[in-house]
């Protein structure tokens, strides 16, 4: 006997409609990103342009596998946790251009380069001279 695949078809069909509205999908959850699975992606990236891609992204990875978890057994001693899907137009962006933001209570406390590089210093170094001429 075979054993019957999870079934989701309303969640799949949002989840669809939304990469037919914007083409490419940048897909986390609202926690974190599935950045440890991107080795399984046809791109190498967290770009879905399919349902099938964001499945297996978020399938793949143990960050969201662990969140999820977390989120279950929170949700099962409070009642309170939720999680949800996020899926964000997908846009190419320079990694080096990337940023961690840090927002407390709504307000930015802080951020910090995502990837450190030489192009990246580069560039630091070049907006801090434009704004702060020494």
């Amino acid at each position: 006997e075979s054993e019957e695949q999870p079934s989701f078809p309303e969640f799949s069909r949002q989840v669809q409609e939304v990469i037919d509205e914007f083409g490419a999908v940048f897909v986390k959850t609202n926690w974190r990103t599935p950045m440890d699975a991107t080795w399984v992606a046809p791109t190498k990236t967290l770009k879905c342009t399919s349902l099938e891609e964001v499945y297996l992204l978020l399938k793949s990875s143990d960050r969201i596998s662990g969140d999820l978890n977390a989120v279950r057994q929170f949700s099962c001693d409070s009642g309170g946790l939720k999680s949800c899907l996020v899926l964000k137009r997908w846009r190419d962006i320079n990694p080096s251009s990337e940023f961690r933001c840090f927002v407390i209570n709504r307000q930015l406390m802080g951020n910090k380069p995502s990837v450190r590089g030489s192009i990246l210093l580069s560039a630091s170094s070049l907006v801090f001279n434009l704004v702060f001429p020494l």
